[in-house]
């Protein structure tokens, strides 16, 4: 819940007619007797998956997301070439209008299997391990898997905001 008291729920939604996977929000202002009509959040991907939401100040929120552009029914079909990358995505109204910002550079290449220990291969290296709060100053901070370089272990890594609205209406990031 933002200090305003509105609830949010952030999902990933298959839509295999568009052979496309999004990051889905609705938010709730009664403590979620009733949701808002879903909205999608991140538009610069066509296949994007583990959302994790972080909110700040009253109508402030981030969701962050592993994406990529590759057009793929699910995460573990997209193809040996497609390159995933961190986004995040940051709203100051309330979830209505978000905008994009890709947060890392290459960090996963080829199929992410999100289907637990059932998964074949290499495609279970990033463990599930996403995950992002707000420092002092209201700035993101992303700690996520690598696994570009390959092998059989990822290594884990951060970001942190330097630009854009923050979660904080009085700290600019920096």
């Amino acid at each position: 819940m933002d200090k305003a008291g509105t609830a949010y729920v952030v999902w990933s939604e298959r839509h295999t007619a568009q052979r496309q996977t999004w990051i889905m929000i609705a938010r709730s202002v009664d403590h979620g007797r009733t949701w808002s009509s879903p909205s999608r959040v991140g538009r610069s991907t066509q296949t994007a998956i583990f959302p994790w939401i972080t909110v700040g100040d009253a109508g402030r929120v981030a969701v962050s997301y592993y994406g990529t552009s590759a057009r793929a029914v699910s995460a573990d079909s997209v193809p040996a070439t497609a390159t995933w990358q961190v986004f995040s995505s940051y709203s100051t109204d309330a979830g209505r209008h978000f905008t994009d910002y890709r947060t890392t550079p290459t960090m996963q290449r080829g199929p992410i299997c999100t289907s637990g220990v059932g998964c074949p291969g290499n495609t279970r290296n990033l463990f599930d391990f996403f995950e992002t709060a707000a420092d002092a100053k209201g700035c993101l901070l992303t700690a996520y898997a690598d696994d570009v370089a390959g092998g059989d272990a990822a290594t884990v890594s951060y970001v942190r905001q330097t630009a854009g609205p923050g979660l904080s209406a009085r700290t600019a990031c920096r």
